[in-house]
């Protein structure tokens, strides 16, 4: 689902959501940029990889709820897996391609 080999901080990303997470998901898939790890244990010692479960702390690009109401966060922690690296167009920001994308996939 995700690239979390691919993903660090700094990096442009959306959270894909969760069937399994209900009303803890977020509301939509926000987009938003890594600001932090939210564990010590970044490297799998045995893989040598980074676990697909790793979290990161995502500031997201515009206020977000959960799917039960409860928010606004400007932040939240999410596992490495539910994230995807933010597409960009070549002309705007990486939340605008990602806003672009999603706009384009309701409308289908």
């Amino acid at each position: 689902m995700g690239n979390h080999h691919e993903v660090g901080i700094g990096d442009q990303v959306i959270v894909r959501h969760d069937p399994n997470d209900g009303s803890r998901d977020w509301a939509d898939e926000p987009s938003g940029e890594v600001i932090d790890s939210a564990d010590d244990h970044v490297w799998d010692a045995v893989t040598g990889e980074m676990s697909a479960d790793f979290p990161w702390v995502v500031a997201f690009d515009s206020p977000q709820y959960l799917r039960d109401g409860t928010g606004p966060f400007t932040q939240g922690t999410v596992a490495g897996w539910r994230l995807e690296l933010a597409p960009t167009d070549g002309q705007g920001s990486p939340a605008d391609a990602a806003n672009a994308e999603q706009d384009s996939a309701a409308a289908h």
